[in-house]
C-alpha cells in the first residue's frame, strides 16, 4: 500500500536482485622472509594492505623492479574466437591467422582446446627459457583495469624465432587451465594485424601460486601470522626468488568466468499439450508496465562507447539464438504503435 521507495538510491522494491561487482582490493605487502623448506613466505606487518583478501590458487607476484623484464615491446594478435576453434580469417598477421584449435590430450585422449593468438616480443626484449613459470602482464595504460590493476598471466611456453624475436604462451582459465597464444585485451586497437602494428609495453615478473592462506588471514586459531604457503617455483633459491624487502601483490584473476544472474536448463523427454514457457511474465492488473525487460547500462551511442575502458558497447549482443527454432520471434498480439520499432 506504500510507495516502496525508502531512499534516493533504492530504485523501488525488487522481488529478485543480483548485483555483480568486480573486486580489485588485492593484497599488497613487503616480504620479511621466505623459507622453501617449509614452502612459506612471511610478510611484514607494516605496509600490508587488504590482508583480508588473499586466496588459494592465485599467484603472488614479485614487484621488485630489479627482478622484472621490461625491455622492448610485444605485439599481440587475437584469434578469430577465443573459445571456439573457428578461423574466419578476420585478423591476419604477416599473412597468417592464429585460430583456437581442438587437439587430443596425449595422456587422457580427451579433446581439448588450445586458445589461439600470438604474443611476439621484439628482438631486444631479452627473454630466455627461464621466463617459463613467471608471469606476464601488459602495462600499456589502456590495458590495465579501470582502477589501474595489472592482469597477470602465467607463462607456460617460450620459443625464439630465427629472426631473434621471442614468443610466449600463457595460461588462461576457462573450464579448466588452457594454454593460450594471447590474452583478451580491452581495446581492439591494442591488437596488431597486417596494416596495423601496435607495440605494447609489458612486464614479466617472478612469482608463484599461493596454496595456504589460513595463517595469513586475520582471526581464527591460526590466523594473523602473516604467513603465506607457496607452491614450488623454478626461481626458488636463485636471483629472481622472493627476498627481504621485495614488494609483492596477489594477482586478481585475469580471466573471470563471469557469474550468470539466472540459469534455466531443462532435460525434458516427454512432450506436453500446454505451450509452457521457460519464463512466464504476465500483467494481470489494471495499470500498464513500461516493459517486460529493460536492458541498459554503459554508453548509448557508439561514439560514447569509445570512452569506455574496453572501447566497445556494454553488450556484444542483446539477444543470441544459437539453436534451431520453429519461430525466431513470434509476434501475435495487436500493436498500438509497432511490432518492432527502430529509433
Amino acid at each position: 500500500m506504500s510507495n516502496v521507495h525508502s531512499a534516493a538510491g533504492d530504485e523501488n522494491g525488487n522481488c529478485y536482485a543480483a548485483f555483480i561487482r568486480s573486486k580489485e582490493d588485492n593484497f599488497h605487502g613487503i616480504v620479511e622472509s621466505v623459507d622453501w623448506k617449509d614452502s612459506k613466505l612471511v610478510f611484514k606487518a607494516a605496509n600490508a594492505k587488504n590482508i583480508q583478501t588473499p586466496g588459494d590458487s592465485r599467484p603472488l607476484i614479485n614487484l621488485n623492479p630489479k627482478k622484472a623484464l621490461t625491455e622492448g615491446h610485444v605485439l599481440i594478435v587475437p584469434p578469430a574466437c577465443f573459445h571456439e576453434p573457428t578461423d574466419e580469417g578476420g585478423c591476419t598477421f604477416e599473412g597468417k591467422t592464429y585460430p583456437s584449435r581442438q587437439f587430443k590430450n596425449p595422456v587422457t585422449g580427451a579433446a581439448m582446446l588450445k586458445i589461439g593468438g600470438l604474443i611476439r616480443g621484439s628482438k631486444d626484449c631479452g627473454r630466455t627459457l627461464d621466463v617459463v613459470g613467471r608471469y606476464f602482464a601488459v602495462t600499456t595504460p589502456e590495458e590495465k583495469t579501470p582502477k589501474g590493476t595489472l592482469r597477470w598471466y602465467e607463462i607456460c611456453d617460450f620459443r625464439e624465432n630465427t629472426d631473434g624475436t621471442k614468443e610466449i604462451e600463457i595460461r588462461r582459465y576457462w573450464w579448466g587451465a588452457k594454454n593460450a597464444g594471447s590474452p583478451t585485451l580491452y581495446s581492439p586497437d591494442s591488437y596488431s594485424r597486417d596494416g596495423h602494428l601496435k607495440p605494447l609495453t609489458y612486464v614479466i615478473a617472478p612469482g608463484t601460486y599461493v596454496n595456504d592462506v589460513s595463517r595469513a588471514l586475520p582471526g581464527g586459531d591460526r590466523g594473523g601470522q602473516r604467513t603465506l604457503g607457496l607452491a614450488p617455483t623454478p626461481d626458488a633459491g636463485k636471483a629472481f626468488d622472493f627476498a627481504d624487502g621485495d614488494a609483492v601483490e596477489q594477482a586478481i584473476g585475469p580471466d573471470p568466468f563471469k557469474p550468470q544472474v539466472m540459469r534455466a536448463w531443462m532435460w525434458e523427454d516427454v512432450p506436453g499439450m500446454w505451450p509452457s514457457s521457460a519464463y512466464d511474465v504476465r500483467n494481470l492488473g489494471a495499470a500498464s508496465r513500461y516493459s517486460v525487460m529493460t536492458i541498459g547500462g554503459g554508453a548509448v551511442t557508439l561514439a560514447e562507447s569509445e570512452m569506455r575502458q574496453q572501447k566497445k558497447p556494454a553488450w556484444d549482443n542483446v539477444f543470441v539464438v544459437d539453436t534451431a527454432a520453429t519461430v525466431g520471434l513470434n509476434l501475435k498480439g495487436d500493436f498500438a504503435d509497432a511490432g518492432i520499432k527502430f529509433h
